[in-house]
């Protein structure tokens, strides 16, 4: 059973940090991080299904249009779960944020392009890496016919969409259900803007922007009542200092801690609450000249993130340790065209 809450979102705003934030005692926290290294390329490999032994804990990622799991251990084995345009596809191809459903594990939102940009609520089915399928259940197309910068399934069934434009002027709405005929979504914010991915924690969501309303960056709370079409407040729950644009939301629930990428490729940690200055790590680099366009975690120090460059093929799948020594980046894919989204799947099993 699904049970309701309080929703809160956090829109990490801004254009980024002014100088170093306060550093954490804690050994794994980001601040004070000598330069990142990287790791000698080892890019994943796909082999036959037949050959991969099934693992359940998978690393999905969105690249050239598809959707792939990739083993979280070198070699970094893959797989394609979903291909591009193919008939279990819809004709969709996937170019976006990933999200994942927190109560039923076989449901995955990816990100769409095309004619009508959205989400797809995928059904994914097997036991791990090598068994994998995927079947679009259902398409939730995007309300202003933007880009879809993000998505969060919430623990109440609910789904949360942040759109953006290519002025950089977005929104955030919410549909009742994933799965169903449940109508237009709700518009629980419209002056977002620069909005740039989700994550959902508990009962609520994170949200990174550029900015909410001009000129004041921050993380901002929100509580819609349980029809998902009311607003109850709104309130600004901490204010940031501003240096570069923020990058896609990652949040490590366990650990009460949200994780983004900066545009100057700089690891940002906070409370998922706002309730403590920032920790800031120096600039990944592997991050230089390039876009980072996903990132996700499962535990505190280790991060999952794509990133893409100026050129053809630049396209990275990372994995990334970070320590208060060194932040380690380790491809884990590479040689991709365009990426997206990324996320740590556990299959039912």
């Amino acid at each position: 059973m699904r049970r309701d809450g309080l929703v809160v979102i956090t829109a990490l705003l801004a254009a980024v940090l002014v100088g170093a934030a306060c550093s954490s005692p804690d050994s794994h926290e980001p601040t004070g991080v000598a330069p990142s290294t990287t790791a000698p390329l080892n890019p994943g490999t796909t082999a036959p299904p037949t050959t991969v032994p099934a693992s359940e804990r998978v690393v999905l990622a969105v690249h050239d249009g598809e959707l792939d799991a990739v083993a979280m251990n070198a070699p970094f084995t893959s797989q394609t779960v979903l291909a591009a345009r193919s008939s279990n596809a819809r004709g969709i191809s996937a170019i976006g944020p990933i999200c994942l459903d927190p109560v039923d594990d076989r449901l995955v939102g990816v990100g769409v392009g095309g004619a009508t940009p959205g989400v797809a609520i995928l059904e994914l089915r097997g036991h791990g890496l090598g068994d994998l399928a995927a079947q679009v259940r259902v398409e939730r197309a995007a309300t202003i016919g933007s880009t879809v910068t993000g998505c969060a399934f919430l623990d109440d069934g609910r789904l949360v969409v942040i759109e953006q434009k290519p002025t950089g002027a977005g929104r955030v709405t919410m549909w009742p259900a994933a799965l169903g005929d449940v109508g237009p979504p709700c518009v629980l914010d419209s002056k977002v803007v620069g909005a740039s991915g989700v994550t959902a924690l508990r009962a609520g969501f994170v949200v990174a922007a550029a900015a909410r309303t001009l000129p004041v960056p921050g993380l901002y709370a929100y509580e819609p009542s349980s029809d998902a079409c009311t607003m109850l407040s709104l309130r600004l729950a901490a204010q940031l200092g501003a240096v570069d644009t923020l990058g896609p939301a990652a949040i490590t629930t366990a650990e009460n801690r949200v994780w983004a990428v900066t545009g100057a490729g700089r690891i940002v940690a906070t409370n998922e609450d706002g309730s403590a200055s920032p920790s800031i790590a120096p600039p990944v680099a592997a991050f230089k000249g390039t876009t980072v366009r996903g990132l996700a975690t499962v535990a505190k120090g280790t991060l999952y993130a794509t990133t893409q460059g100026p050129k053809a093929r630049t396209g990275v799948l990372w994995l990334l340790t970070v320590t208060p020594k060194a932040t380690l980046a380790r491809p884990m894919a590479s040689s991709w065209s365009a990426t997206g989204g990324v996320a740590v799947y556990t299959a039912p099993g």
